[in-house]
């Protein structure tokens, strides 16, 4: 049914919007108008395609008109801008971050206080607000725009990152992986250890690079979001599960997974229908409402190639022999892991042969 729309695809533009979502960058219509592939809608989608986004297909009545065929198409990543441009938008958006601040803090159930912690900035001609993205080193490499409605747009040319303050490792308890800008300012209200995703399985690679040196010993939670779909699509819990997953196997460590207690939506949802005066007792009632899965990680083979001295093969039956031999009066398992034509049948034989006495017949 959806094969077709494999034959290639045209980034859109701000002549050409998704004819989803109506945005003009990040997605992707397919040459013959017949699909899109769009990150952020999941409604009417027929797939999920992980961290492309979901595969819609288009009816006419989409609005969509395809661009010349042209004989090859090439799709360039977006790149980043200038570093001058984007600290200079920083710090604009900073200067009049006191003018803005209280209104946000009102509209999301936040304090003003965690809003400052994570540099958000506002734009008196734009009338929205800002949340510097970083990687995993805290570097800014991207600026998500936020307006009045609820709409959010990542400034033209920056880079999805992770929403964290400086300070995100100095809590005690589990480190918390939200989705989102506002539930990240949500759990640091709480006073938890958060880091927030760029998207519902965005971020892994900067992540793996932030918690490499998390300690081990204090437990890492990837928060989803309970907005299942008519259709069935999960995409709040499915990347929450696929973030856990490749982190584990990233990290070699176990990485739960979870989603908000008491059926809310997110933890800002949470928050704002239970919260109080108490911050750490709310903490713990939160946690406390958890029920976390661990993705445990894949066992790794390592290999300790070029750690011995090379020997040649009847050297090593002669070294097998002797390594036989001596556990056969010992408790446990002899295993010998050496590939087909190493003489492992003949080794055997040897040994037997060597415990028989002369008197003794077959």
């Amino acid at each position: 049914m959806v094969a077709h729309v494999y034959s290639g695809y045209e980034r859109v533009t701000a002549e050409r919007c998704c004819p989803v979502c109506r945005k003009p960058d990040w997605c992707l219509v397919s040459r013959d108008g017949g699909a899109a592939i769009c990150p952020r809608v999941s409604e009417g989608a027929v797939k999920d395609l992980g961290e492309a986004g979901y595969l819609h297909l288009l009816s006419e009545q989409r609005g969509w008109t395809p661009a010349p065929r042209v004989q090859s198409v090439s799709v360039p990543e977006p790149t980043p801008p200038p570093p001058a441009r984007l600290s200079e938008t920083l710090a604009q958006f900073a200067n009049c971050a006191e003018l803005g601040l209280p209104e946000l803090a009102e509209q999301l159930g936040l304090s003003i206080e965690v809003l400052r912690r994570l540099n958000v900035g506002y734009c008196k001609y734009e009338r929205c607000w800002s949340f510097p993205e970083r990687d995993g080193s805290g570097t800014v490499i991207g600026l998500q725009k936020r307006y009045r409605n609820g709409e959010k747009r990542r400034l033209t040319g920056t880079r999805a990152g992770l929403t964290y303050p400086d300070d995100w490792d100095t809590e005690t308890g589990p480190m918390l992986l939200v989705e989102g800008a506002s539930d990240t300012a949500a759990g640091m209200l709480l006073g938890l250890s958060v880091v927030g995703r760029p998207s519902n399985r965005g971020g892994v690679k900067f992540l793996g690079e932030m918690l490499s040196t998390f300690p081990e010993h204090r437990e890492t939670v990837v928060l989803g979001e309970r907005d299942q779909k008519p259709s069935g699509l999960w995409p709040g819990k499915d990347g929450a599960i696929s973030t856990a997953t490749k982190l584990a196997k990233l990290l070699q460590r176990p990485i739960g997974w979870s989603l908000p207690p008491d059926g809310c939506k997110d933890l800002r949802e949470w928050l704002n229908q239970h919260g109080g005066d108490d911050p750490l007792r709310m903490q713990h009632l939160f946690l406390q409402g958890l029920h976390i899965e661990q993705i445990t990680p894949p066992p790794m083979q390592r290999l300790d190639v070029g750690s011995r001295p090379v020997i040649n093969d009847d050297e090593y039956r002669r070294l097998m022999v002797h390594v036989r031999t001596g556990s056969l009066d010992q408790p446990g398992i002899y295993l010998d892991r050496s590939g087909t034509g190493h003489g492992k049948s003949t080794v055997d034989f040897e040994v037997i042969v060597s415990m028989v006495s002369p008197e003794d017949s077959f």
